[in-house]
């Protein structure tokens, strides 16, 4: 009888120990984050800081509407053995908040009541339109990142951010069902409904995305190869076809400081085959404003002015440049294979030349 027992106490041991080595992210999982207990003991400290020291402990990154949440206000982060749901909810000093999990991202939106069809009403004067704003930031440094796309999942409209990481997207009434997909080179794209980013002010924060390859095929591509197959495959893989689209345009020129002239313009363009064709790119202005200094005088700035036709010559394809050029403008520039980084969840090569 003692014989058995002792068997099923290691069994016992066993299964234990068993338990105890898989990986807590995992349990996690299963249990819901959100469901989870933590115990913290950071005293009292910034809204800011307590959502990075969760981000730290539980591997999920917060994603808000800085109304909000204020990152500067303060808050006690002294709790044993709490769900997390509440954590949020006694840090934030808000408990009509809502908490949603979508892959390693928690998105923080308003508790709204189910949509019905009155309550998209028009608030805008312009026939249901709302317009979303927000600042798309690097997850750990909290720097903005420029350039950023921000599209809809279903019909592809669109926009990027500017320099300060900022954007704005301009929704339908049909659009309340989508998705917002946001994407950076070198960062995991994020996909966040648009039903919990209705408003401005929204913060999308982007977690680096890294990826390991062997280091024989780094040290096996030669820069040069590269750059030959890219042009040889541009026949396959832009179109035969013309296309239209609608482009926003600014352009500013500064000069010690002070601004000379500053365009905006909203534009049509029209882009001819990128195989053989007569056809030319075109641009029609649909709307457009000037701010201009009316004291310059100055001809070596007139000539720094790019203009309109500058968007369609920086059209690297059509118009190649001299480093991507075949032949004698390849030879005349060194090129080095720096890294290998991520975009739309393919891998793609960063070469540096000079």
């Amino acid at each position: 009888m003692s014989a058995n027992n002792g068997i099923i106490f290691k069994y016992i041991s066993a299964i234990a120990l068993l338990i105890s080595l898989i990986p807590s992210q995992k349990i996690l999982c299963q249990d819901g984050i959100l469901d989870s207990s933590f115990t913290f003991r950071a005293g009292t400290i910034k809204t800011v800081n307590a959502l990075n020291l969760i981000t730290r402990h539980t591997g999920y990154h917060f994603t808000y509407d800085s109304r909000l949440v204020d990152p500067a206000a303060r808050s006690e982060m002294n709790f044993r053995q709490t769900k997390l749901r509440e954590i949020l909810n006694s840090i934030l000093g808000k408990d009509s908040l809502l908490y949603s999990v979508i892959d390693q991202f928690i998105i923080i939106s308003r508790n709204l009541p189910p949509p019905s069809p009155p309550s998209y009403r028009d608030t805008t004067g312009m026939s249901g339109i709302r317009i979303i704003s927000g600042i798309v930031l690097d997850g750990e440094s909290s720097e903005p990142l420029p350039f950023a796309t921000i599209a809809l999942k279903q019909n592809g409209r669109g926009t990027v951010s500017n320099n300060n990481g900022e954007f704005g997207l301009k929704l339908l009434p049909g659009d309340r069902a989508d998705t917002i997909v946001v994407s950076y080179l070198g960062y995991f794209a994020r996909e966040i409904p648009v039903i919990q980013s209705l408003g401005s002010n929204f913060v999308v924060e982007m977690k680096r995305e890294f990826i390991s390859i062997p280091e024989i095929i780094i040290k096996n591509q030669i820069p040069q190869e590269i750059i030959y197959k890219t042009l040889s495959g541009i026949p396959r893989n832009y179109g035969n076809t013309p296309a239209g689209m609608t482009a926003f345009y600014r352009e500013g020129v500064l000069r010690r400081s002070q601004l000379q002239t500053y365009s905006e313009a909203i534009l049509q363009i029209f882009k001819s085959p990128y195989t053989a064709t007569l056809l030319n790119d075109q641009i029609k202005v649909l709307k457009s404003r000037k701010i201009e200094n009316i004291n310059v005088s100055d001809s070596v700035t007139v000539r720094l002015k790019a203009g309109l036709s500058t968007c369609l010559e920086l059209d690297g394809i059509r118009n190649s440049f001299d480093f991507l050029s075949r032949g004698a403008g390849i030879e005349d520039y060194s090129y080095r294979l720096t890294d290998i980084v991520s975009y739309d969840d393919e891998s793609v090569f960063e070469i540096e030349f000079g």
